[in-house]
């Protein structure tokens, strides 16, 4: 941007001095005229080629002018382009910081409900661990009274058959 308006600036310098330059040749071709005109039968030819000219230089000086004056108007429709631009680049930087800060938010939730249900987890297996452990100490007990059971209906059996055989 500052390059175009760098070239803008020295179009329109240049524009100045052309137009600065064709005042100064528009004011020395009055001169001529006023002179010819003193010299109206000798330089009546000439005449007619200086008006021409100060017709081209007017002309040029208007084309200028315009040319000018667009070329401000252009100038003017960039910086407000620029402005557009401007503005809507920082609103779009914004919703793209809000945008990431809600997404580090959503990411920090999901992490802290993994840990959660990971402790959860890791909860309710040691909680299965003790109650397996306990059932598998009832399960020894019981196994071990059923054990004892067995044996004294055994002794109980091998004393009645020894009475048996005995009487």
């Amino acid at each position: 941007f500052a390059e175009k308006q760098k070239v803008w600036e020295q179009v329109e310098a240049s524009l100045r001095q052309r137009t600065s330059q064709a005042e100064v040749e528009a004011r020395e071709a009055v001169e001529r005229q006023r002179l010819a005109a003193e010299q109206a039968k000798h330089t009546q030819d000439s005449m007619g080629s200086m008006e021409a000219r100060v017709k081209t230089l007017q002309a040029e000086k208007t084309r200028l002018g315009a040319e000018l004056l667009s070329v401000k108007e252009e100038l003017e429709e960039a910086r407000r382009r620029e402005e557009e631009l401007t503005q809507q680049h920082t609103s779009l930087k914004a919703s793209a910081s809000k945008r990431a800060q809600e997404l580090a938010d959503v990411k920090a939730l999901q992490r802290r409900r993994e840990l959660e249900d990971k402790d959860r987890q890791e909860k309710e297996l040691e909680a299965w661990e003790l109650q397996r452990e306990e059932l598998q100490g009832r399960i020894s007990q019981l196994e071990a009274a059923a054990k004892q059971t067995e044996r004294q209906k055994l002794q109980q059996q091998t004393s009645r058959g020894d009475k048996e055989w005995g009487d």
